[in-house]
């Protein structure tokens, strides 16, 4: 009669230590995996007061250029934080915009006539789709600025992948988002705790070459 009692005994103390590993597993998995997680857009799209990046462009007449993109001090922008994102080329005065994120969306307030454009949005898994521009939201105080992104309105992760540029820096885990532009696709790659490391506009060949390439350096 015990050994009977015993054994669904063992057996469901078994099946608990298995349930409690696999959980714990599925934690531990998921913690040292920045991929499909709230923190991904900290992590692919860091905005820190006073920081800047630099860029070299490369137009499709082979003409080289820089932009740097920095971004300033906090503010408030129709009750929520925002902060000034300035960006400046060899040839042109500097533009000002903001930049905001939401629990699940990175925006670009362009200026006081454009609505909030959406240039990452959770979650960054391959297949999520979203639409730059999904709202008519108009603010005002803007000096204007260009895009970042260009083309269409649908923008579709398509990749997490390696990337390496040019100059022979690597970056693991980028997220790759594209949509359809006027030559072709544009692809920009965003890394991890970098950001935005390159772009390529107008491309026939899965983002290899294109009317423009944009490369951190």
């Amino acid at each position: 009669m015990t050994r009977r009692l015993l054994l669904p005994i063992c057996a469901l103390a078994l099946v608990a230590m298995v349930t409690s590993f696999v959980a714990c597993s599925g934690d531990d998995t998921q913690l040292h995996n920045p991929l499909g997680t709230s923190s991904n857009l900290e992590l692919y799209f860091p905005i820190t007061a006073n920081s800047s990046q630099t860029y070299e462009v490369t137009s499709a007449d082979s003409t080289v250029s820089t932009v740097v993109r920095s971004i300033g001090d906090a503010t408030m922008l129709n009750n929520q934080q925002a902060f000034f994102w300035i960006s400046q080329t060899d040839t042109m005065t500097p533009d000002t915009s903001w930049l905001v994120r939401t629990w699940n969306e990175i925006r670009h307030i362009e200026n006081e006539h454009a609505a909030p454009e959406r240039l990452l949005t959770l979650p960054l898994t391959v297949g999520t789709t979203w639409d730059r521009f999904a709202d008519s939201v108009f603010l005002s105080g803007a000096v204007g600025a260009s895009s970042l992104l260009a083309g269409t309105s649908q923008m579709t992760v398509d990749a997490i992948e390696h990337r390496s540029l040019n100059d022979g820096t690597e970056f693991q885990n980028c997220v790759r988002i594209s949509n359809a532009g006027a030559y072709g696709y544009n692809y920009c790659w965003f890394a991890p705790h970098v950001g935005l490391v390159r772009w390529v506009f107008g491309s026939q060949d899965d983002g290899e070459t294109g009317q423009q390439v944009g490369e951190l350096q």
